[in-house]
Parts: structure tokens; C-alpha cells; sequence
């Protein structure tokens, strides 16, 4: 069973990550505010009280490892091409798929009618502005966290080159090699 005093630590630890700042707002001595919290953070109770808080804030947010996977591999993947039309011409951004919405940081668009064939209103973009979102950032932090990026001492010395066949199947190496 937690203090009072432990239990306002655990909660301004929660909200700053830092103990001795947590130790201060929760009425500790500045003198003896980073000893304190060094020694709080060790004692179980405390531990599992700031680990249950953690986990809490984790459900709160619905953020975890795959999320953050999903949204990095969306914005890696995403389709921007998909915002033109058969004739090379902008969609209104209401057509525009979520795989082109993925790849877009900002955009400004605007629109106004101007007289088509035959006298007839038609609709005519006056301006279209589009940021990209960095995929090849996103494909470098997807291949770091895959492991797919070895430092130079870690590579392989020699490089080995794999031969397919019309099927793109691997042809089987000779034994001599």
C-alpha cells in the first residue's frame, strides 16, 4: 500500500518521467529530491504502480508498436498517383482514395466554374498545392526497426548473387563453388 506522498510521486512521474522533479511536486526536499526518487523508483510497489500507470496511459492513447507500424507503412506504400484521373487531370479531393490521402502532408486546393461548352457552368481548378509526405523516411525507419540496415563491420564480406530461372526460381549453385 502506497503513501500519500508516494502515491502523488507515482502520479508526477506519470505526467513528467522525471523523478526528481516528481519527488519535488510531491513534497520531497529539493535537497534530497534525486535520492529519493532513485530509491522510490526502486521499491516494488512503486514500480508496479508506475508500470500499471503506464500501461493505463498506453490503453488510453490505443498507441502501441503495431500502430505506429501500420501508419509508417501507409505513408511508405501510399499511392499518391491515384489524386489524377484518367486524363492526367486533379480529382476533386473528395474522390481521392486513402492510399493517396496517405501520402499527402498539406495540400491547397481551390476551385472555381467558369463557362464551359455551349455556355454551360464547368468545373475548373484554379489551384492545386500538394506536400508529400517523406516516404523514403518512413521506408528507413521500417527497415531499421525490420533490422534490414547492418552497420559496415556487421555486412557480409563477400556478396552472393542468387540466379532464377523464367520462373523466378532459384537455379540450384554447382558444389564446386
Amino acid at each position: 500500500m502506497l503513501t500519500a506522498k508516494q502515491q502523488r510521486f507515482v502520479e508526477e512521474y506519470l505526467a513528467c518521467l522525471n523523478g526528481t522533479q516528481a519527488a519535488i511536486r510531491a513534497g520531497y526536499s529539493p535537497k534530497t529530491a534525486r535520492a529519493i526518487a532513485s530509491e522510490n523508483l526502486k521499491k516494488p510497489e512503486i514500480a508496479a504502480a508506475v508500470t500499471r500507470g503506464n500501461e493505463a496511459r498506453r490503453k488510453r492513447s490505443q498507441t502501441d508498436a503495431r500502430r505506429v507500424l501500420e501508419g509508417l507503412r501507409r505513408i511508405a506504400f501510399s499511392n499518391v498517383q491515384a489524386i489524377f484521373d484518367k486524363d492526367r487531370a486533379i480529382k476533386h479531393p473528395s474522390e481521392w482514395s486513402q492510399a493517396a490521402w496517405d501520402g499527402i502532408k498539406s495540400i491547397r486546393y481551390s476551385e472555381k466554374l467558369a463557362p464551359g461548352p455551349g455556355g454551360k457552368k464547368m468545373r475548373v481548378i484554379s489551384r492545386a498545392a500538394i506536400r508529400k509526405n517523406d516516404s523514403l523516411k518512413a521506408l528507413d525507419l521500417l527497415g531499421e526497426h525490420l533490422g534490414l540496415f547492418q552497420a559496415p563491420a556487421q555486412q557480409q564480406q563477400r556478396a552472393e548473387f542468387v540466379i532464377l530461372d523464367k520462373h523466378g526460381h532459384p537455379v540450384p549453385r554447382p558444389e564446386n563453388q
